[in-house]
């Protein structure tokens, strides 16, 4: 086994692998803070394009780039009803 004095690199390289090992293990300084989860932003993402479409599911999946088929399966795994809520009458009060 060598010693420092055989190998006079061996000083830089042991500060560049500790360097390298601080890196490594250092929290990452350009880290992304997501404030919700991201079920919830889809949740909200999907109801207010439906909101903004007035329910018009051609615009919406288009609008949010995904097919009508995810449209569907993410309203039912999120239970949003994808028809327009029916507005009560002033009549059956």
């Amino acid at each position: 086994m060598a010693n420092k004095s055989q190998i006079p690199e061996l000083e830089e390289n042991e500060e560049a692998y500790r360097a390298s090992v601080v890196a490594a293990i250092e929290p990452r300084k350009y880290a992304v803070y997501v404030p919700k989860p991201l079920k919830v932003v889809e949740k909200e993402a999907i109801e207010k394009a439906l909101i903004h479409h007035k329910f018009v599911l051609k615009d919406v999946y288009k609008s949010l780039g995904i097919t009508y088929r995810i449209l569907k399966y993410k309203c039912d795994k999120h239970g949003i009803p994808i028809r327009k809520p029916a507005v009560a009458s002033a009549q059956e009060s």
